[in-house]
């Protein structure tokens, strides 16, 4: 499977890739559709794909543990993106850039959204890209609620709950709180990695992109988020 795919992807690195829209599963990503036709290459992760219906979008990337009850339906056009797939990318990245670390996936940010984004650094390499839906603008409330309970998510899950929705939980746990995602609620997973952190991963990001003669923008326009990636739109 995976031969399979990066030999897709060395067919459309043939091809010189100048754009990548990459979307995220927050609210601006209803604008994904917009820019869809603006680039070459479109990657979605996670529920992101619910947002482009029903163009499709060239690579979906996922985790191990994300709910197959969320899988796109076999009509969403796309080439799936796994673990598997992308587990190396961020040690590629770094030994391009000669830097070495122990845990390369940790250093690059251990979340669906840094590791996605070191994927296309190393597979795509393309000479820009523009993010949407990951301002990771989570409502406060939310992740307040979410860490006093100890970060329940899939990975631990759900500190032994092990529901059988994800959604119905999610539903229910955050029902007092503002939906602050395409699909309504979700866990706010990167926070469990705290502010300070997640703004070392962006700004490790925005150095690596530059190093790699990749262009990063947010496409989205929201200022107040966590993304601090230059604003601007395909």
């Amino acid at each position: 499977m995976v031969d399979g795919i990066q030999r897709a992807i060395s067919l459309v690195q043939q091809v010189m890739i100048e754009s990548v829209l990459y979307v995220g599963s927050g609210l601006s990503a209803l604008q994904a559709n917009e820019y869809r036709s603006k680039v070459d290459i479109c990657c979605s992760v996670n529920n992101a794909w619910r947002a482009l219906m029903p163009t499709g979008s060239d690579y979906w990337i996922y985790p191990g543990d994300f709910p197959p009850e969320n899988f796109p339906p076999n009509e969403f056009k796309h080439q799936r993106i796994s673990y598997d797939d992308f587990q190396n990318s961020a040690e590629r990245v770094f030994a391009r850039l000669g830097q070495k670390y122990v845990f390369p996936q940790h250093k690059a940010g251990y979340t669906i959204f840094f590791q996605g984004l070191y994927w296309i650094f190393d597979n795509l390499k393309p000479k820009r890209i523009y993010t949407i839906g990951f301002d990771h603008d989570y409502s406060s409330e939310k992740v307040r609620k979410w860490i006093e309970h100890k970060c329940p998510a899939p990975n631990n899950k759900f500190n032994g709950e092990s529901p059988a929705s994800v959604k119905d939980w999610s539903d229910n746990f955050f029902s007092n709180c503002p939906a602050d995602s395409i699909y309504g609620h979700g866990t706010p997973d990167p926070w469990r990695l705290g502010i300070d952190e997640l703004t070392e991963f962006f700004n490790r990001a925005l150095e690596c992109s530059s190093q790699l003669g990749i262009a990063l923008f947010n496409a989205s326009g929201i200022t107040n988020g966590l993304n601090n990636f230059p604003q601007g739109k395909p």
